[in-house]
């Protein structure tokens, strides 16, 4: 069927309905990320002990042979890096040992996102969701690939690139596309491009893309030193006259995207709205190979732009790679700022930021990164500020340019009634790619629904875990305004259902505090029961009237058009757990529930 923007000749918007995110420092729920942004916080720490050799690998001193230059970066501890639920994923140990962790963080930052999204796995399967993830970093193949003796088939499809996706895909049980993505640091991005592609082109009606960085080997970063690429101090100082490279990071990051038409029949949650993108190469716009090219980076901004039907004097805050090095933030700045100057004054500055200065530069996943936040930027109204900002990049002509990097948290101004924003990434073989975002238009009131006790059903693969997802909603609830109303809808109508289960009764969000607690520390409760779905669960509800069989649908129909008591108690059962009116809340997403694999990377 065509739709309104197909007979006009335009692509349809994308929504971005459902995040997820694993990055170090226990950033693993987009709101957990968000609190961390506004608070002007980093992740940089000392490259754990024991990842890598410092001692004999690292030194001050730039340029030595065989050395790196800075003992900085976001890496995840052991803890955080090495557990994976294999049984969960329904992986054999023995394959586990063999699979690359890049491919583990994806597979939980992915059913992370379609958790977000509100969408059972459960009703995914057999799909045509699309899957496409940006994949760099081979480091785990090459450790795999040094022990000749213990190679087997598992060594290569855990460890190969070309299977991430087709991992996923094959999890989930869907037969959409299925692609990973290289093009170095601009991959993810990359990645995110073409699964709106695929979507406007009718080729899925669902789409995952993102992906993941993990640095399990040094010798990238001892070749970026004798570069001069790293920064000495760890600190990414985008825009500052003392930018003197970037860091590297870890984490991984995956979206779930759906055609906005769809999105809004289906009553989705919707973070921001992607309008228009593009992918180009420098080419020889760059005086060298790696060097960013001014030409290339225009014409790029251009193309996003004319695709997102969007004028320039429209952006209000645009997401850059921001790497931190001098000449990478100059021309990207001057490749912004003089399409703007063209459109617009000094005196209306558009703001300008970076999660690098935040999270390091994730390379492979660094796209992601950038679009989640800009993402929640859209979402939440607000732009986080920028760090280690002392004196602005002497090469970049801040006086002619209406460009602006926010030192505190500052409100998210909008043209009409929406904000437009941009995000760019940049590859080190000339690959980028620039995508245009708008928020939501604000939903009118919903009239307040009638008070009465409603049902929250909350399940995981464990008690263990059961428990750990009553600790998380009950701590978010905590920090946000949410009505019960929504809460009992999104838990029982717009999640999956695992074997462990609980129901909660709750008449207010008092109660249901109450109930919460009770559940996170294996205590009993008045309205609150808990237990575990045989293994041969019946599909869907099933309605027994003495020792009959289930009836047909056309049967229990019928039966309820003869019975009008009957249908009102099932009407007043249903309106327990969930309304047409109430909407799909933005919950936590607890850690997958955990029987830990540990190995030694």
């Amino acid at each position: 069927m065509m739709t309104d923007f197909q007979s006009k000749g335009q692509q349809e918007p994308i929504a971005i309905i459902g995040i997820g995110c694993r990055f170090p420092g226990q950033l693993d729920t987009p709101a957990a990320l968000w609190r961390f942004l506004q608070a002007g916080q980093t992740n940089v720490a000392e490259i754990p002990a024991g990842r890598f050799p410092l001692d004999t690998l690292y030194d001050s001193e730039p340029g030595r042979s065989g050395r790196m230059q800075t003992r900085w970066g976001a890496y995840f501890t052991p803890a955080e890096l090495e557990a994976f639920d294999y049984g969960f994923f329904g992986i054999a140990p023995r394959e586990a040992a063999r699979l690359d962790p890049q491919q583990r963080l994806l597979l939980e930052t992915s059913w992370q996102a379609v958790a977000d999204a509100g969408l059972p796995v459960e009703q995914l399967a057999g799909s045509d969701t699309a899957v496409y993830a940006g994949l760099w970093a081979d480091d785990f193949e090459a450790r795999l690939f040094g022990d000749i003796d213990g190679l087997d088939l598992y060594a290569t499809t855990g460890s190969g690139r070309y299977a991430a996706a087709g991992r996923l895909s094959y999890f989930f049980g869907w037969h959409g596309p299925s692609l990973t993505v290289d093009t170095a640091c601009s991959s993810s991005l990359v990645a995110i491009h073409l699964a709106c592609k695929a979507l406007q082109a009718g080729e899925c009606e669902l789409a995952l893309a993102g992906g993941v960085n993990l640095i399990l080997q040094p010798q990238i970063t001892v070749a970026y030193s004798q570069a001069g690429m790293m920064a000495p101090d760890g600190r990414c100082k985008f825009g500052d006259a003392a930018a003197d490279g970037y860091v590297r990071s870890e984490g991984a990051g995956m979206v779930v995207l759906k055609r906005l038409s769809q999105a809004v029949t289906d009553g989705d949650r919707i973070y921001a709205t992607i309008l228009g993108s593009a992918v180009n190469n420098d080419g020889q716009s760059g005086k060298h190979f790696v060097t960013p090219g001014l030409e290339g980076q225009s014409r790029l901004l251009r193309q996003s732009w004319e695709r997102a039907s969007i004028n320039p004097t429209q952006l209000n805050y645009v997401e850059a790679h921001g790497t931190g090095t001098r000449v990478g933030d100059r021309v990207e700045l001057t490749a912004l700022g003089t399409l703007l100057a063209a459109e617009r004054s000094v005196a209306d500055p558009c703001l300008v930021g970076s999660i690098k200065v935040n999270l390091g530069h994730l390379e492979a996943a660094a796209g992601v990164a950038g679009l989640i936040k800009a993402a929640l930027v859209a979402y939440y109204g607000a732009v986080p500020p920028t760090l280690h900002l002392q004196q602005p990049n002497p090469s970049v002509a801040w006086e002619k340019l209406p460009l602006k990097l926010p030192l505190e948290n500052s409100k998210l101004s909008r043209t009409g009634e929406r904000a437009y924003l941009g995000v760019t990434s940049f590859g080190i073989s000339g690959t980028n790619a620039h995508v245009v975002l708008a928020s939501q238009p604000p939903l009118a009131p919903a009239a307040p629904l009638a008070a009465r006790r409603r049902l929250i059903t909350l399940s995981a693969r464990t008690s263990e875990a059961l428990a750990d997802v009553a600790f998380h909603l009950q701590e978010y609830i905590a920090t946000e305004e949410m009505a019960l109303a929504d809460i009992a809808y999104t838990t029982s109508q717009r999640s999956s259902q695992l074997p462990f289960r609980a129901v909660l009764a709750a008449a207010d969000l008092a109660e249901l505090d109450m109930s919460l607690t009770a559940l996170a520390n294996g205590q009993p409760a008045p309205g609150l029961w808990q237990g575990r779905v045989p293994a041969e669960e019946p599909a869907g509800p099933t309605w027994l009237f003495g020792p009959a069989e289930p009836w047909p649908a056309a049967a229990f129909a019928a039966f309820l058009a003869s019975q009008p008591l009957a249908a009102t108690v099932l009407q007043r059962l249903q309106a327990t757990t969930g309304e047409a009116e109430a909407n799909a809340a933005l919950l936590p997403d607890a850690p997958a529930p955990l029987r830990l694999f540990w190995q030694q990377l």
